[in-house]
This record gives C-alpha cells, structure tokens and sequence, in this order.
C-alpha cells in the first residue's frame, strides 16, 4: 500500500521486514502472539474488544490489525492479568517497577530467562562500546547501596563497580577516583554532576576512556559539557524499565544500532511535524510479560537518506509536546534545535505549564544576560507560532545528585476535552 505521496506505508514495511527473515522474525512474532492469546489475560481481552481474533491473523500482512498498546492500557489491568499464566506459579520471578514520564507506578515481573537476555544485551552493547575484560566498569546503579553491597563479589573482582545513583555528588566522586574506570556509564543527570565536580577539583588527572550515558536524552549543549568535563565524546544507550536495552550508540557512530533480533521496531507518524516518529516496539522472544505493539511513547528522528533508514536521534517523549491553539502540538525536536542555535547557553529547560504559558529556564556563563533571555523568548515564541505567553528566566544553581531525570521539554498542559 503506498500513502498520499507515493511512499511505502509503516505496514508495508513492517510486513516486507518479516518477509526478509521468514525464518526469525516471523516464526517468532507467531510464536509470540500465539503465546499471548493463550495465556495472558490482558491481551485476550484488549484484541477481543478490537474485534480481532490472533487465531485468523495472517502474519506479516495482518499485523497491524492488532492494538497498540500504551502504559495507560496496561494499568487498567492488574499485574497478574498482565502476566503469562504459565509463569504465575514460579517463585523467582524478579518484580521491576517503573514510573516513568507519567509519575504513575507500574510494576511488572521478569522471569530468569529474560533477564539473561536483557544482561546479555547490555554486555554485547558494552563490548561493542570498547569494554574488554580486565577493563575496569563504574556503573552508576539506580538500585539502592543495600543492593549493590549484596553484589557477589567476583564482579568486584573483575573490575565493575556499582555506586548509587541517590548518592551525593562527592560520594560519587570519591567511587570514581577510587575505582578509575576505563567505561563510565550512568544517567546523564549524574554524569554531569560528576563531571561538575571533576572540573571544578584540583590535580585530578584520571579521565575515563569511555562515557556512556542512558536513560535521559542527550542534547548537543550536554555533549559539549560532558566533552569538556571527561575529554571524551560521550556515546549513549537507549532502553526503557519495560523492555531492557534496546538501541545503543558506539563512540564515534552518528546512529544507533537497534536490536532487531529481539524486537520487531515500528516507526508511526508522530504529531508535531519536524520528521519526528512514534516508536513502537514489539517483543520476539515472550516471557512472564510479553509486549505486543507497545507504544514506547518516544519520539526519534531517523535519516531516510541513508540505507536502513537508522535512528540519528531519541527525541524526547510525545507527552511532552508543546499545545498550541488550533489542535497543534509542537515536538521537542523544534523547541531543542531553536534553542541550540543560541550561543551563550549551557543548558535550559523549558516547562509549558497547565495555562498554556511556558517558562524557559536558562543557564549562562554570561554576565549580562538580558539579551540572552530576549533572544530565548523570541525564539521559542517563533517556534510557537507567537501563539503563547513565553517567559525566559536565568538560573545560576549548579547540578545536584538529587535533582532526578532531566526532561529539556516538559509539558503539563492539558488538552481540551
């Protein structure tokens, strides 16, 4: 089927992808749904309210007829309804609890065999990052220090160190200096405050080699201060407390590798222009909790110039698009790309709040800085259409280790009902 323009649609080329590997992707996308129809009452009642019945699908050419299934869906169900039936029964299963963008709980279980899946995602991906064994690993854990310190102790051994990411910022810098790491990962809010306190500490010479960073996105003002900071270009993964890692990006590479044997990756048109797509993502391999066309509720940027179409960018969250009169929505990409054209600016968060209105907090090096905050003003008007109040503010306060995930776009508008 081709679009408006000519162009093969997203279920064109979902069924061609499966098409090209009989053998992996489709078996298993049968398999899998075969298994969630079966045995997880969520599913079962979510595609009999779509009027679909798995049974008759035909795969690949059908796929689309099955739901997609967001967050929100999912809560309306408890934790066993969501969960494998066959997997109820077993003790040890692992319980992972997330939050997310929306701030509502969301618990989930994982079985023995896909955490080693999700472990031996994670090790694959560091190996291709340039860890070897012998290396040493500062991983900064969002588990508490109780946690970490029941770690068995071979990991110690063979140079990986967890320190948590609750801890104050000298905590995590005394782990740093103690452990010299070769591969630094963690989220970005705390790499920039150990960075922060590197920059700002005398005669210390250790720099790691390699600087991942996850769970946050990554604009080009947080690049260059990690640059500066550490002395190496900071690379990142992607993943998400739902489906493990799933993406990651390799010094140097301008985009991301996608872990296409474990997942089949769907890329719908995203409200707010700007190229940007919804990413949905289905799981091949099942599990205690499996996950079906699951709208992952983020926003990427992909070059369609190039073979494969890869993932350049992540790009925040579709909840955080700006509303704009008339049913708009503006993405984050827009917002971010203005403001990166600005010289004069470390870093800024802008924040549209329930009128409507939107404050832009900036941070400057800049002693005057009135023109700067005009020209912010101005530029996120422009991006806006002139269609809200913007107000620009400055801000001096540095990073701390309590200051959680950091979300350059965030909206708490609502929507007309």
């Amino acid at each position: 089927m081709l679009n408006s323009a000519g162009t093969a649609t997203n279920s064109d080329r979902t069924a061609q992808r499966l098409v090209e590997h009989p053998a992996s992707q489709s078996r298993k996308l049968q398999r899998a749904i075969d298994d969630a129809w079966r045995f997880v009452p969520f599913y079962r009642e979510v595609w009999r309210r779509a009027g679909v019945d798995p049974q008759t699908l035909r795969l690949p050419e059908n796929f689309h007829d099955l739901p997609i299934i967001g967050k929100p869906d999912l809560q309306q169900f408890s934790v066993e309804e969501r969960t494998d039936e066959r997997y109820r029964a077993r003790r040890r299963l692992s319980v992972e609890s997330s939050s997310g963008s929306t701030g509502q709980p969301f618990d989930m279980y994982l079985d023995a065999a896909s955490l080693r899946r999700r472990r031996w995602r994670f090790l694959r991906a560091l190996l291709a990052c340039g860890y070897r064994p012998g290396r040493r690993l500062m991983l900064i854990s969002s588990q508490p220090t109780a946690v970490i310190e029941r770690r068995p102790s071979w990991l110690h051994r063979i140079g990986w160190v967890y320190a948590d990411v609750s801890s104050s910022g000298a905590a995590l810098l005394r782990a740093y200096l103690a452990s010299r790491p070769h591969i630094l990962y963690g989220p970005l809010s705390s790499l920039l405050v150990l960075g922060q306190d590197l920059a700002a500490g005398e005669k210390i010479t250790h720099r790691a080699d390699v600087v991942i960073s996850t769970a946050e996105q990554v604009t080009a003002m947080q690049r260059q201060s990690l640059l500066r900071f550490f002395g190496t270009d900071v690379t990142d993964f992607y993943g998400m407390t739902e489906l493990g890692l799933v993406a990651w990006r390799r010094p140097g590479d301008s985009s991301y590798r996608l872990e296409e044997g474990g997942f089949l990756f769907e890329f719908l048109p995203a409200e707010g222009g700007a190229g940007l797509e919804r990413l949905v993502v289905t799981g091949l391999s099942g599990g205690a909790m499996p996950w079906i066309r699951f709208d992952t509720g983020d926003l990427v940027r992909r070059d369609a110039g190039r073979i494969g179409t890869p993932v350049l960018e992540f790009y925040g969250r579709a909840v955080d698009c700006l509303l704009l009169p008339g049913d708009r929505r503006l993405s984050p990409y827009r917002l971010i790309s203005a403001l990166e054209e600005l010289s004069g600016i470390e870093r800024f968060e802008v924040i549209q709040r329930e009128d409507w209105s939107v404050d832009v907090n900036v941070w400057s090096p800049l002693v005057d800085v009135l023109p700067i905050l005009k020209r912010v003003e101005t530029a996120v008007r422009e991006a806006c259409d002139g269609l809200v109040q913007v107000r620009a503010h400055h801000r001096t306060e540095l990073l701390s280790a309590s200051a959680g995930k950091l979300r350059p776009i965030q909206s708490y508008a609502q929507a007309p009902k």
